[in-house]
């Protein structure tokens, strides 16, 4: 097997592009020129990744599609070596969030008897080194023997078994708008393969059905697809299922959005139960309309309050007065007694 990692000289910055190595990796490495993804990421499994042998028991440590990682804690990775896009024939098994198209950052492919790898990240020593300084769980040495070990054909010393994986391209539709399905059929050994039959049932909660089948997708092995027109509305399950040489497989269940027009016609009846929580939750007090003609009485009351301001002075004028008059008879009579002008 072949592994080739990220680097400012490796990849297309390497100049490998106009090697030989070039023809047999999972990538278009672009040239000299293509440059490095320097934003902080993880990388996010797609519904193959995470059904990979390679993420065996660790795709909980990962965002995907769907979400975010199920075990938090993962440092993110500071970037990562640009590549062109996947070649056919190669299964995309994470891609970099950060970028519009979501360039593939692990993809492999099979070659002749072997299998090559490309991971342009960044070193991942901040996966091993930061969890473990706080005592936490790390997917840093399972994720790098599995890789190993897949490269070499010993998958079997990992967990991988047949399988099949499904998505659609979002989760709300508008009226009239088509679902692409997608799903990944994987043989025992883990490898895509396109001798399944795939069909998706659609499950509405009403428990009207449709079938749709899906089919093989030029290119990368494994790939199946459909575009999906509904006739159903609201929330619809989907389960697709896969035949592969008589064993029958189902991918997790998927649950998708699609939208009625005019859905605010549907139901005009007056909700007062959601009014009057609606005003609990802002402070306020709702009163239904027949009660309009006592809201405005209290509101004519409140209005015609009037505010009363108190004032209390800081001294008597009486007192002041008899004081000032005390004080002038003392004076005259120290005069008369005394001769004194």
């Amino acid at each position: 097997g072949l592994i080739m990692l990220g680097g400012y000289r490796a990849l297309g910055p390497g100049g490998y592009a106009a090697t030989p190595l070039a023809a047999v990796l999972p990538v278009e490495l672009g040239d000299r020129d293509i440059g490095q993804i320097t934003d902080p990421f993880l990388p996010e499994l797609t519904a193959e990744g995470r059904q990979h042998p390679i993420f065996a028991n660790i795709a909980e440590f990962f965002p995907s599609a769907t979400g975010g990682p199920k075990i938090a804690g993962l440092p993110e990775l500071d970037g990562c070596t640009k590549v062109l896009g996947a070649r056919p024939g190669a299964s995309v098994l994470a891609v970099c969030p950060v970028t519009a198209d979501r360039m593939p950052v692990l993809a492999v492919m099979p070659v002749d008897r072997g299998r090559s790898v490309v991971f342009p990240v960044d070193t991942t020593r901040k996966w091993q080194q930061g969890p473990r300084v706080l005592d936490q769980q790390s997917p840093f040495l399972q994720l790098w023997g599995q890789l190993v070990r897949w490269a070499a054909g010993r998958e079997q010393d990992v967990e991988a078994k047949a399988g099949v994986t499904a998505n659609t391209d979002k989760a709300y539709y508008e009226p009239d708008e088509v679902v692409q399905l997608a799903a990944v059929v994987r043989d025992q050994r883990g490898e895509g393969t396109d001798k399944a039959k795939v069909e998706a049932v659609i499950r509405a909660k009403s428990g009207a059905l449709e079938r749709v089948t899906l089919t093989s997708l030029p290119g990368a092995g494994g790939h199946y697809g459909a575009a999906y027109e509904p006739n159903l509305n609201g929330t619809l399950e989907i389960e697709v299922l896969a035949d592969l040489d008589g064993q029958k497989l189902t991918a997790e269940k998927l649950v998708i959005e699609v939208g009625r027009p005019y859905l605010e016609f549907e139901k005009l009846d007056l909700d007062e139960q959601t009014l009057s929580g609606i005003a609990a939750d802002t402070g306020g007090r709702y009163l239904h309309i027949s009660a309009a003609d006592s809201l405005m009485e209290q509101l004519n009351r409140a209005a015609r309050k009037k505010r009363i301001y108190l004032e209390q002075p800081l001294f008597s004028p009486l007192l002041f007065w008899l004081l000032f008059a005390v004080a002038l008879t003392a004076e005259w009579f120290l005069r008369r007694r005394f001769q004194m002008r």
